[in-house]
Protein backbone atom coordinates (compact mmCIF):
# COMPACT_ATOMS: atom_id res chain seq x y z
CA UNK A 1 0.00 0.00 0.00
CA UNK A 2 1.30 3.47 -0.89
CA UNK A 3 1.97 6.03 1.79
CA UNK A 4 0.67 9.56 1.47
CA UNK A 5 1.92 12.81 2.99
CA UNK A 6 -0.62 14.04 5.56
CA UNK A 7 -0.93 17.41 7.21
CA UNK A 8 -3.34 18.10 10.06
CA UNK A 9 -5.76 20.96 10.44
CA UNK A 10 -6.66 21.72 14.04
CA UNK A 11 -9.40 23.76 15.70
CA UNK A 12 -9.76 23.34 19.46
CA UNK A 13 -10.24 19.58 19.96
CA UNK A 14 -11.00 18.83 16.29
CA UNK A 15 -8.19 17.36 14.17
CA UNK A 16 -8.68 16.80 10.45
CA UNK A 17 -6.05 14.71 8.60
CA UNK A 18 -5.57 15.79 4.98
CA UNK A 19 -3.53 13.94 2.38
CA UNK A 20 -1.56 16.34 0.20
CA UNK A 21 -1.73 13.72 -2.57
CA UNK A 22 -5.54 13.88 -2.74
CA UNK A 23 -7.07 15.72 -5.66
CA UNK A 24 -8.50 18.98 -4.37
CA UNK A 25 -6.37 19.02 -1.20
CA UNK A 26 -5.57 22.71 -1.67
CA UNK A 27 -9.23 23.70 -1.80
CA UNK A 28 -10.05 21.55 1.25
CA UNK A 29 -7.19 23.14 3.22
CA UNK A 30 -8.25 26.63 2.08
CA UNK A 31 -11.84 26.00 3.18
CA UNK A 32 -10.77 24.78 6.62
CA UNK A 33 -8.39 27.71 7.08
CA UNK A 34 -11.28 30.07 6.32
CA UNK A 35 -13.17 28.29 9.14
CA UNK A 36 -10.35 29.24 11.56
CA UNK A 37 -8.53 25.90 11.53
CA UNK A 38 -4.74 26.06 11.70
CA UNK A 39 -2.13 23.76 10.17
CA UNK A 40 -0.28 21.67 12.74
CA UNK A 41 3.51 21.54 12.71
CA UNK A 42 3.24 17.72 12.71
CA UNK A 43 3.17 15.98 9.31
CA UNK A 44 3.25 12.21 8.69
CA UNK A 45 3.52 9.64 5.94
CA UNK A 46 0.72 7.07 6.26
CA UNK A 47 -1.40 4.59 4.29
CA UNK A 48 -4.77 6.08 5.33
CA UNK A 49 -6.52 8.87 7.24
CA UNK A 50 -7.04 6.50 10.16
CA UNK A 51 -3.36 5.57 10.44
CA UNK A 52 -2.35 9.22 9.97
CA UNK A 53 -4.64 10.33 12.81
CA UNK A 54 -3.34 7.57 15.12
CA UNK A 55 0.24 8.67 14.38
CA UNK A 56 -0.69 12.32 14.95
CA UNK A 57 -2.18 11.55 18.36
CA UNK A 58 0.88 9.54 19.38
CA UNK A 59 3.36 12.16 18.14
CA UNK A 60 1.36 15.05 19.59
CA UNK A 61 1.78 13.55 23.07
CA UNK A 62 5.50 12.90 22.59
CA UNK A 63 6.47 16.17 20.91
CA UNK A 64 3.94 18.64 22.28
CA UNK A 65 6.53 21.39 22.90
CA UNK A 66 8.75 20.82 19.88
CA UNK A 67 9.00 23.44 17.16
CA UNK A 68 9.96 20.94 14.48
CA UNK A 69 10.17 17.15 14.35
CA UNK A 70 11.56 15.32 11.33
CA UNK A 71 11.17 11.55 11.19
CA UNK A 72 12.55 9.51 8.29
Amino acid sequence: MNKHHFVFLVKKETVVPQSLDETGAGEIIRTLLLQNFSVSHLHVMAESNKVALENFKRMNKLYAGAKEVVIY
